[in-house]
């Protein structure tokens, strides 16, 4: 069936445009309107449209985007294509709240137009049809859901019959497992492993203690006890090899290891058994550290048996309240399986304790001992103490002082001195060396304790301290000899811990605080001086501490006699010996004097800028006039250039002159013919006042300085040359990099007098070069590049003259330097070419060899960004003279 396309445009054109296009893809028109309320009216009043092309921005002032949202608001669901003229964020978003099916940019194409009304009656259709499954899925799912309510009643009612069976049912199983639970239960409470075995050594019961190394209970379950064991450990605990130990005897069953023997016969039980037991799963999440090694565990157990099927009597034995009965039928036997690991760990532990400290004692390299205090017996001692083994009752002087009685007064007792205060002593003795030398040790003394808190030994530890005493003496030396040199020192030196407290300082630094000694040490600034001053300085000091290295910095302060000076401090950090920052070191120089003497060429220096500046003006106004002589030494030169510029026009006019004469005489001159050749004859004389006007204002210097495309400035001076190289055949190649801009700020005339003088020398160079090789020379364009390279604009002038000779290159830019023949170059060009560009416009000018001529290079800084270049094309542009 055919769709019905309703148009909402203002547009008459464009609507019957539309209407044309519509009809053509084989749609139906609904209506054309030109208002929002105009096509919301037909819409509410009339079958409605298969689909609505509706242009946001309708006549009325009414919003095609509101109109649509009226229809939504009255449920009218018909499919929408939007058209518009403009297009933005803002405006996509108002569209996509009103879902449209597509939107047309104005303007369109009929192609456009029948893609976007098929996708929208295609994605209108796809709409329609989910929408029908959804409902018909919703209905399913209702009925359904009724099925299932209906079929939960009756098992609700079928669950409550079982649930009043099943509680009868659980009453009577609990009475019945009452006594398995209570025993269970305790059995699990127990940490230790407890387990059950049948006669055969069978696991009959295990409790959850067995968890905790890797084993579940119902796995064990008739499992032999031997799974458990660590295989070396089986043949040591087999009743084979125990019952010999114990009895006397061996077993006689050798099929297989009978652990325990209580399980065969009699009241035999086993006690405090010790073996090793492996653990099981060890990628177990809740197995610890500890349970995923070998444990060491000790097995107490004892026989079960049978109740007596005759007597019925049975009696208790044993703390687990093993049921043992008259008769002799063995079951089994239960036990405890108890972790001795720590235990044992801890034995070896001390052990390995005990010998780790002998072993640090006999690792000292000083004589270290334990005596006893009531006899001066030696307990204990280290092979430093003596080369020989001390006997039992050496005492500490016999082998320390080699004297037959304890020290005396003079020589103070580390014992008597303990025993006086129960403190650890630092003595200084006289000891006797190996080879009976005196050697001078610290004694360490420490006091050992018994539970009463009584001294009954002492640790004795003697340090060798003869070389340390003769270090520290010559160390007291260097002390003064530092202490010397920095007095020495002209300049007041000082230094301070990380506190800020002075630790030292020099006799300068004294006379010049006006301070002594006691005054400083142990003191700081703020002890030292005005709280704002002092606050100044601590403030530097702890950024000097904080970014550790040196600072120096000017200040300002007054002597011990209230004299201002200007002083710079010099500080550093040091650092102790293990790397930390200890303090600050410092040195004052007195600058006054310089400071004097910079304020005194300071105003020098002053007077000397006007005077340089006046030389400048000077040098400038000279440049100038150099640059004037350069242009003016051209002047011959480009009055041939004008000459030849004139020689075409003025035989044009020659030409006109002579044409009227000649009509005349053959009576053509009428009004036409002579209005003709008048304008003609005028436009020559133009071109020849526009030739004259330019060379006029090129010889004009640059005042001030102005902004202008360099390119521009290089095709002017190309159009002013184009008669000259043209006539010496030479072409000009200029290359100009595009979209980039080629703006700077200078002087002009003076920039095309640069131009200029390198075009000509490049001219030169080529017609010399041409004229020694004549027939053989390859006629090549001199080329003329000009490119932005970021923070500067190059331009480039290459020529195929042959080069600069080596010996020569160097010196080209000198003033009055030329290769020319005498009178055919001044050595002016070049050099003023340099000094303008380098001097005058910040840039720089240079010239390199390439393969067959030379290459100038000129660099130059671009304009401020507030300047502007005219706009370009999009292409390269390649400009030949003629």
């Amino acid at each position: 069936m055919k769709s019905n396309v309703m148009i909402v445009e203002d547009s008459k054109s464009l609507a019957i445009q539309i209407r044309d296009w519509i009809v053509e893809l084989g749609f139906g028109i609904y209506a054309i309107v030109n208002s929002g309320n105009l096509a919301l009216n037909k819409i509410m009043t009339e079958k409605h449209p298969d689909i609505v092309l509706m242009d946001i921005n309708l006549e009325d002032d009414t919003s095609g985007i509101e109109v649509v949202n009226r229809m939504h608001n009255k449920s009218v669901d018909i499919p929408i294509i939007y058209m518009s003229s403009t297009y933005n964020e803002s405006l996509l978003a108002e569209i996509k709240a009103t879902k449209p099916f597509n939107y047309l940019l104005k303007p369109f194409t009929k192609r456009d137009l029948h893609v976007a009304i098929e996708v929208a009656i295609e994605l209108y259709a796809k709409e329609k049809e989910l929408e029908r499954h959804k409902n018909h899925l919703e209905e399913l799912v209702e009925e359904r859901t009724k099925e299932l309510k209906l079929e939960i009643d009756r098992r609700a009612k079928t669950e409550e019959k079982l649930e009043e069976l099943n509680k009868e049912l659980k009453k009577k199983i609990n009475k019945i497992h009452d006594s398995e639970r209570n025993l269970r239960s305790l059995m699990e409470a127990i940490p230790d492993i407890v387990y059950k075995i049948d006669d055969n050594g069978r696991f009959i019961y295990i409790n959850g203690a067995i968890k905790k190394i890797g084993y579940e209970p119902k796995d064990l379950i008739g499992e032999h006890f031997s799974k458990l064991i660590l295989p070396d450990d089986i043949e040591k605990v087999s009743r084979d090899r125990v019952l010999p130990t114990i009895l006397g005897v061996g077993g006689k069953d050798k099929e297989q290891p009978k652990l325990f023997d209580e399980r065969r016969t009699g009241d035999r039980i086993t006690q405090g058994l010790e073996m090793r037991i492996k653990p099981g799963d060890e990628n177990n999440d809740i197995l610890s550290e500890k349970h995923k090694e070998p444990l060491v565990v000790e097995v107490n157990s004892s026989g079960v048996y049978e109740t007596c099927s005759t007597t019925n009597k049975d009696k208790f034995i044993g703390s687990l309240g093993i049921i043992k009965s008259d008769c002799v039928d063995l079951t089994g036997s239960v036990g405890v399986v108890r972790d001795i690991t720590e235990r044992k760990q801890l034995e070896e532990k001390l052990k390995n304790q005990n010998d780790f400290m002998y072993n640090i004692i006999e690792s000292l390299n000083h004589p270290f001992y334990v005596i006893d205090i009531s006899d001066y017996t030696i307990k204990l001692a280290n092979s430093a103490a003596s080369s020989e083994r001390l006997s039992e009752n050496a005492k500490c002087y016999e082998v320390s002082h080699g004297e037959i009685s304890p020290c005396s007064d003079t020589h103070p007792c580390p014992i008597e001195e303990i025993k006086k205060t129960g403190k650890p002593v630092i003595l200084r003795h006289t000891h006797k060396g190996g080879l009976g030398e005196e050697i001078q040790v610290e004694v360490n003394a420490y006091p050992v304790f018994d539970s009463k808190g009584d001294v009954v030994r002492i640790i004795e530890y003697c340090l060798d301290i003869t070389d340390r005493l003769e270090k520290e003496k010559k160390l007291e030396q260097n002390y003064l000899f530092l202490e010397s040199l920095i007095n020495a020192v002209p300049n007041p030196i000082f230094f301070k811990d990380r506190e800020g407290k002075y630790l030292g300082c020099n006799k300068a630094f004294k006379e010049f605080t006006g301070k002594p000694g006691n005054e400083i040490i142990g003191k700081t600034v703020y002890d030292m001086a005005p709280l704002k001053i002092a606050e100044e300085y601590y403030r530097k000091d702890r950024e000097l501490l904080e970014n550790p290295g040196t600072q120096s910095y000017e200040w300002v302060v007054n002597d011990s006699r209230g004299k201002r000076r200007d002083v710079i401090f010099n500080k550093a950090t040091y650092e102790d010996t293990t790397g930390t920052v200890a303090g600050i070191i410092g040195i004052i120089v007195d600058i006054t004097k310089r400071k004097k003497m910079e304020e005194t060429l300071i105003e020098l220096n002053k007077n000397l800028e006007s005077r340089v500046k006046e030389e400048i003006d000077k040098r400038r106004q000279q440049e100038q006039l150099l640059i004037q002589q350069s242009k003016l030494a051209s002047m011959g030169e480009m009055i041939g250039v004008i000459a030849h510029q004139w020689r075409q026009p003025l035989t044009a006019l020659g030409l006109i002159v002579q044409d009227i004469k000649d009509a005349y005489n053959h009576g053509e001159l009428d009004r036409k013919y002579l209005s003709n050749n008048v304008q003609e004859a005028v436009a020559q004389i133009h071109f020849m006042s526009k030739t004259i006007d330019d060379f006029r204002n090129f010889f004009k210097p640059t005042i001030e300085e102005t902004y202008f495309p360099v390119d521009t400035a290089i095709k002017e001076v190309i159009a002013l040359l184009s008669s000259q190289l043209g006539s010496a055949d030479i072409n000009v190649e200029l290359v100009i990099e595009e979209n980039v801009s080629l703006g700077i700020k200078g002087y002009l005339n003076e920039f095309m007098q640069v131009i200029m003088n390198l075009l000509h020398n490049s001219r030169d160079a080529v017609l010399e070069l041409k004229n020694r090789r004549r027939q053989s020379y390859i006629n090549k364009p001199i080329t003329i590049s000009v490119c932005n390279r970021g923070n500067k604009i190059v331009v480039s002038i290459g020529d195929h003259g042959g080069g600069i000779a080596k010996d020569i290159i160097d010196r080209i830019f000198e003033p009055y330097f030329t290769t020319k023949e005498e009178g055919k170059g001044t050595g002016v060009g070049l050099y003023m070419s340099k000094v303008i560009i380098e001097n005058n416009m910040r840039g720089k000018l240079y010239v390199d060899n390439i393969s067959d001529g030379a290459l100038f290079t000129i660099e130059l800084p671009p304009a401020d960004k507030g300047s502007s270049s005219p706009g370009r094309s999009s292409e390269i542009n390649i400009i030949k003279s003629l």
